[in-house]
């Protein structure tokens, strides 16, 4: 059976099957009836997803956010209840589950102030900064020893606003453990994949080169300012 035959809910409850239930693919795939293959390519259509803020967490975020791949939160995510009162449990609230992970005490860092990160991820962060409880695995501490970026299975938390350094550190790990590819850019251009084809939008005043081997299909290998060009590439955007 294709996609198209399955509602949302149901493929969104298969794969927290097997990535928050511990089911193997093959038992799922012999419970609900439907194949291997289906599974598989449910959860690549999400390898990673960015959460950078989402103080109220719906019931359909949490269950999308446990049957996706790597999942990245940002500090103050889950901090609220829908009626805006701080979660009876603690934030992250409903997701405490996903990240064995409580936030017990909040900073507001004056202008000027940062506090260091290091570890898996370095960096600094500022403005905002978590005390965060924690049985998962650390990743990255402050300069207290208490920790800054932590993970449970494919969840992780950030538990702080980061500079620029600690953000691309971030980032570049996220990125390698969903298995995906990364291209450094200059600050003007953008590239969006949709199936096969990437397009490279190019809103700077300096024209930038497509990578190496790349022919486009419409627009030239070096795209001028505020002009886009597109390829096809045959490979799977993630790596398996």
């Amino acid at each position: 059976m294709g996609q198209g035959n399955f509602t949302e809910d149901f493929m969104l409850d298969a794969i927290k099957q097997i990535t928050e239930r511990g089911h193997s693919v093959a038992d799922v795939s012999k419970g609900l009836g439907v194949s291997t293959h289906s599974l598989y390519s449910w959860r690549k259509q999400y390898a990673l997803v960015l959460v950078p803020s989402l103080p109220i967490v719906t019931d359909a975020a949490e269950l999308a956010f446990a049957a996706v791949g790597v999942v990245l939160y940002g500090p103050r995510t889950g901090s609220k209840t829908r009626r805006y009162s701080i979660p009876p449990n603690l934030p992250p609230g409903s997701l405490q589950h996903l990240l064995d992970s409580r936030v017990v005490g909040v900073s507001s860092l004056r202008p000027g102030l940062v506090e260091k990160v290091k570890g898996k991820v370095s960096g600094t962060v500022s403005r905002w900064l978590e005390v965060v409880e924690t049985q998962g695995h650390v990743l990255a501490r402050f300069s207290d020893g208490s920790p800054a970026f932590i993970s449970k299975s494919h969840h992780h938390y950030l538990a702080g606003w980061p500079d620029e350094i600690l953000l691309k550190n971030i980032m570049a790990f996220a990125t390698k453990a969903a298995g995906l590819k990364n291209m450094t850019l200059p600050p003007n251009v953008r590239l969006r994949r949709r199936d096969n084809f990437v397009f490279a939008f190019n809103y700077g005043p300096k024209p930038w080169t497509l990578p190496k081997g790349v022919k486009p299909i419409l627009g030239k290998t070096t795209v001028g300012p505020q002009d886009l060009a597109v390829w096809k590439v045959s490979e799977s955007p993630v790596k398996r």
